[in-house]
């Protein structure tokens, strides 16, 4: 039996500025959600976990 990895089906709420940056890799468009601007603000997107984890422990732009 495989076990699922987590972060196939983990998302990351990230919030603007933080998204402008993330909008100009190529998976942005078909991987991320637009989160609710009601709850959360305009241009506030539910990012993969593994795109986010890959951020963050490879030499891509910083995150704050």
């Amino acid at each position: 039996m495989k076990i699922d990895d987590p972060t196939d089906y983990e998302y990351v709420l990230v919030q603007w500025p933080e998204t402008q940056v993330l909008m100009d890799y190529d998976w942005f468009d078909k991987e991320t959600s637009l989160a609710d601007f009601d709850k959360f603000g305009s241009s506030a997107y539910f990012i993969p976990m593994k795109r986010w984890l890959e951020l963050h422990t490879n030499d891509s732009p910083q995150i704050d």
